[in-house]
């Protein structure tokens, strides 16, 4: 007898010769011959030896542990199947970046058909604990502030609103903080702060000119500059009023000669 065994997927033909002074049951004594085939099995599943990872900068191509055909599991790809990885169902090699990679298994030679699996690559989370966005008050200088976070983590943008401030007055800054790349998320994606100016206490002031010789006209003082906590300001502007007083009582004649006292108070 041959051709009475076989493994793959195809057409045989058993063969079986009698021995010499025997017939069939007909009486002829010819070989008998019938032809008989392997089909190829149908793939009804797939699995993968890890469906997930935490992206680390390196590559991970998913791997194959099994397939299961016509109720029977293969493990080795020499069986009859090849894969394709595809990202958005486009095809790709990219084992890398965060995402989720479909795996698609097609049979061949011996197993026909085709199944799916997917492959996370997640991504990994910056810890923000060590983030500090504190309050901050200060006095008035006429310059601008702003509040800035500090131990803010290599690969994050941080990023500011109502964060700069000039007057006296108070406000609530925030920052937001994002990844630099898909690959990443933050445990922290905000933080808020107080920035307050206070205001800056009057210690001197100085007149454009001091006295003047009486000629019928006005000569009103004007204020060439005020010190405020060791600070110099000359625009009004920046938050003084002036008061007049001829002994005593406040004055708006600067004609009739006598001493004028000038008070500066920061509004």
């Amino acid at each position: 007898v041959t051709g009475n065994t076989g493994t793959t997927v195809g057409d045989y033909t058993f063969t079986a010769k009698l021995k010499d002074g025997y017939a069939w049951s007909d009486g002829s004594t010819a070989d008998y011959t019938v032809g008989w085939t392997i089909n190829a099995a149908t793939i009804t599943g797939v699995t993968l030896a890890s469906t997930s990872v935490t992206y680390d900068g390196q590559p991970h191509q998913p791997q194959i542990a099994s397939v299961t055909a016509n109720g029977k599991t293969f493990s080795t790809p020499d069986t009859g199947w090849t894969v394709t990885y595809l990202r958005n169902s486009v095809e790709t090699s990219d084992f890398k970046n965060a995402g989720t990679i479909t795996v698609r298994v097609t049979g061949t030679g011996n197993l026909t058909g085709l199944s799916t699996d997917y492959f996370t690559i997640g991504t990994q989370e910056i810890r923000m604990d060590e983030v500090v966005f504190a309050d901050l008050t200060v006095t008035y200088d006429g310059t601008e502030k702003t509040i800035k976070a500090s131990n803010v983590p290599s690969g994050v943008t941080a990023t500011y609103s109502s964060n700069t401030r000039t007057a006296v007055g108070e406000q609530q800054a925030r920052v937001t903080f994002e990844p630099n790349d898909k690959n990443h998320t933050v445990s922290l994606s905000q933080k808020f702060a107080t920035l307050k100016i206070e205001q800056a206490t009057i210690t001197e002031v100085a007149l454009n000119g001091t006295s003047a010789t009486y000629d019928g006209q006005s000569h009103k003082p004007t204020i060439g500059w005020v010190t405020a906590n060791n600070k110099t300001f000359s625009n009004v502007n920046t938050g003084w009023d002036v008061t007049y007083l001829r002994n005593g009582a406040a004055t708006g004649d600067f004609t009739i000669g006598a001493n004028a006292k000038v008070s500066a108070g920061l509004c």
